[in-house]
């Protein structure tokens, strides 16, 4: 039965029967069973409650329910004591927090709360679908293929997607540009600076590039290899190149020539081995790193061979002739050189060992020196005297003072000036010897006699001739009276 009459029962003689009746009130009902009039009938209460249902609410941070993927957004719910937050169906969590915060929704994802009340009631809210907008998909590349740079150069970063709304560059996450433009240039990046770039979209969707590790090697500094070196007869030399800074690498290495580096690395290495007299050696000193231009710089080391022994050749005295031919021996180490020293001489060439000597005045001496020299040695030198002599003074006189004699008659010629004489009748010799004087009798009508006189230093001269008129004897005719 239904002894408070509110509510209604399906069935009132059914052992189990439903009942329906109105939510938060409270009903009596009396189960009666009866045998007839006889018998007292057995009755019982029960009483059923009506809890009521809570009213779930569920809200969502994002007003228009549109985020960018990764976006937090925060889920409120309201009507209940308990909250199990859905996604799609799957529960994300369930307890007291009216609260759901997630990032890790997707476009479409509907989010629902069953609410339950303090009586243990349940009810599912209605659901609240997200859409995301597209986030871009930020990627950043370098002109520099290897991402490998000199400090100083010039590195170009490029965004994409092109067209976005705004880009943000990073250097080690601190904004170095913000604006429409997809590229970004520097020259002032330390070493290991991770570039990256946000990408927005006119959304307001924000992606982020992987970064870009740059390495920025120290540019070299500009190489000196120090002066030239020439030394003699040394084949050890110590270099003087200034040091690489910090960072850069400073190298020797031969350019040509034969040579051995010690410590190739050391600007102030020995160098061994260079031959005596083998010429130039050209070594260069490298400042390098990395991806940076090197500086170089070249130097010259030379060790010179000693000159050999000058020999200019044996003096040289002849007569009445101003011009000489030298006699210099040809050096095998070295250059010759002749210089006049004293005196008057003119070089024909100064480098050649048989040179001709001219313009030396007769009666003079002059001294000339053969000079040998082979670079930074000491030179070797040797002197030698070339003498132009005068030639001798002849005189000749004839014993006969006119010059004019008899057929047959001894006539004594007399030279003087030298220590030789050679006496000639018309050009033919006719005395040679020490002896001044030269007497003949044979002479002929008109004869010359001539002297060549000699002197110590075996230098002649000719004398004037002297021509003897020779006037025949008589031819004496004698005879008698007596013709026979």
């Amino acid at each position: 039965g239904n002894p408070d009459g509110l509510g209604v029962i399906g069935d009132e003689n059914a052992r189990t029967s439903t009942f329906t009746g109105a939510a938060g009130q409270t009903y009596t009902l009396r189960w009666t069973i009866s045998t007839g009039s006889i018998c007292a009938a057995s009755a019982e209460d029960v009483q059923v409650t009506f809890n009521p249902m809570p009213s779930p609410t569920l809200l969502s941070s994002d007003g228009d329910n549109v985020i960018c993927a990764g976006d937090n957004v925060t889920f409120t719910a309201g009507g209940g004591t308990g909250y199990e937050f859905f996604v799609n169906g799957l529960s994300e969590q369930n307890g007291i927090s009216a609260t759901f915060t997630t990032d890790q929704l997707v476009s479409g994802d509907i989010v629902t709360v069953a609410a339950t009340n303090a009586s243990g009631c349940t009810a599912l809210s209605s659901g609240i679908k997200t859409m995301l907008h597209p986030t871009p998909i930020a990627t950043l590349v370098s002109n520099d293929a290897d991402n490998s740079i000199c400090a100083g150069s010039e590195i170009i970063f490029t965004a994409t997607p092109s067209g976005a709304s705004v880009y943000t560059f990073r250097v080690n996450g601190a904004s170095v540009y913000t604006g429409a433009l997809n590229t970004y240039s520097t020259t002032t990046l330390p070493d290991g600076a991770v570039v990256t770039v946000d990408v927005a979209s006119a959304a307001g969707c924000v992606g982020t590039s992987a970064g870009l590790t740059i390495n920025v090697d120290t540019a070299p500094n500009t190489a000196d290899a120090g002066d030239d070196i020439v030394q003699c007869n040394n084949a050890s030399f110590t270099m003087a190149a200034n040091a690489a800074t910090a960072g850069t690498t400073g190298t020797w290495s031969v350019v040509s020539g034969t040579a051995t580096i010690t410590s190739p690395n050391s600007p102030t290495t020995t160098v061994t081995g260079v031959t005596a007299g083998s010429g130039d050696v050209v070594l260069r000193w490298t400042i390098s790193n990395g991806v940076c231009t090197p500086s170089t710089d070249d130097v010259v080391i030379r060790n010179d061979a000693p000159p050999s022994a000058a020999i200019a050749g044996a003096d040289i005295s002849q007569c009445q002739n101003g011009t000489f031919t030298m006699n210099a021996t040809t050096p095998v180490t070295g250059t010759g050189t002749w210089s006049v020293q004293s005196g008057t001489a003119t070089i024909t060439n100064a480098s050649l060992i048989n040179t001709t000597v001219t313009g030396v005045p007769a009666g003079q001496s002059a001294t000339l020196r053969w000079t040998v020299s082979s670079g930074s040695c000491a030179v070797t030198t040797d002197d030698v005297v070339i003498t132009n002599r005068n030639a001798p003074t002849p005189t000749l006189s004839s014993d006969e003072g006119d010059n004019t004699i008899c057929s047959g008659e001894t006539v004594v010629f007399t030279a003087g000036g030298g220590t030789n004489y050679e006496f000639f009748v018309n050009g033919s010799s006719v005395q040679n010897g020490a002896g001044t004087t030269y007497t003949t009798s044979g002479l002929l009508n008109g004869q010359v006699v001539t002297v060549r006189v000699t002197d110590g230093f075996g230098c002649s001269a000719l004398s004037s001739g002297i021509t003897t008129t020779v006037n025949p004897l008589p031819v004496v005719n004698l005879v008698s009276n007596d013709a026979d």
